[in-house]
């Protein structure tokens, strides 16, 4: 006596994780019904921009983002600085970023430590964390574009995958 075989189908959506387990037939039917359900529930409800109030500084958000890793600002490493620096240009300028922009979050931060922006900037697109990209206005200045990847570092504290 031979035992049917049994199927099993996980469907993984945001932090919702469902399994569905069986004969062929009832998978092939719950995971139709589950990616109808799915697929209503993105159509009807688009993810909304997070607004999360009022703009802060550049320096209160390195503060802020030191004090979770318990570190102070000065304690960052000069990669860490720039990829928060490359990370608030992002989130709160909706833009790209040059070395003139390093610069002056550095400066406004009072941040040091920053001495050689070129190598960081060479060393986080070989990790995948940035990429250059073309500056709008100028032609011959160098912008960078921070990286899924680069954003998933600094939101989750600097720890790496």
């Amino acid at each position: 006596m031979s035992e049917e075989p049994r199927y099993r189908i996980r469907v993984k959506f945001g932090s919702t994780e469902i399994e569905v387990q069986g004969d062929k037939e009832f998978v092939e039917s719950k995971f139709n019904e589950l990616l109808q359900s799915l697929s209503k529930e993105i159509t009807a409800a688009p993810e909304q921009p997070k607004i999360t109030g009022e703009r802060i500084s550049f320096p209160e958000f390195i503060a802020e983002k030191s004090r979770n890793i318990g570190k102070d600002p000065a304690n960052l490493t000069g990669p860490q600085k720039m990829m928060s620096i490359a990370y608030y240009i992002y989130k709160y300028e909706s833009r790209d970023f040059s070395y003139d922009d390093v610069a002056a979050g550095a400066s406004e931060a009072r941040l040091s430590g920053l001495t050689n922006p070129r190598q960081y900037t060479s060393d986080l697109i070989k990790k995948g964390y940035l990429q250059e990209v073309q500056c709008p206005q100028e032609e011959k200045k160098k912008c960078f574009r921070i990286l899924r990847r680069g954003i998933q570092f600094i939101e989750s504290n600097f720890q790496v995958e």
